[in-house]
């Protein structure tokens, strides 16, 4: 699975070379990600060997260099969502967003509605207020 999860991670690298931002900051950032990224494949690289090598020996029961790889993972995931807030928000706002919607559309709710508001619920302040206005100008006052 280590190996199969490294491989999903450098196929998603290669994928987000095609959009490549050029504004500095956001440069920035995405070298950031994508630094982080390519250290979490390598990682994981790492962590199937260790589980192979560990493998070869039945009975040994010695995955302890695998235990620490997971733990230096579990801490480099967490080091680095701590250091992106901004981006960890909005990446747990999309998902909660889409989830709200499928489950207002499996209730009943039409499918734009349920997602105008899943968004508004879900979206923070800035998206809020894009839906308000949408709102507005569609002429729908509630």
């Amino acid at each position: 699975m280590a190996a199969m999860l490294s491989a999903a991670v450098r196929e998603e690298l290669e994928e987000m070379q095609s959009s490549r931002p050029n504004r500095p900051d956001d440069l920035a950032r995405f070298e950031g990600l994508t630094n982080f990224l390519e250290e979490l494949a390598k990682s994981l690289d790492r962590l199937a060997e260790a589980i192979e090598q560990a493998g070869k020996n039945p009975g040994s029961g010695d995955y302890s260099s695998a235990r620490e790889i997971v733990t230096a993972i579990r801490d480099r995931i967490e080091s680095w969502a701590s250091e992106n807030k901004g981006m960890v928000a909005g990446i747990w706002r999309t998902g909660i967003i889409g989830v709200s919607t499928s489950f207002l559309t499996l209730c009943g709710a039409p499918a734009t509605y349920a997602a105008l508001m899943s968004m508004a619920t879900f979206g923070g302040a800035k998206l809020i207020e894009v839906v308000k206005d949408f709102a507005k100008k569609s002429g729908d006052n509630d």
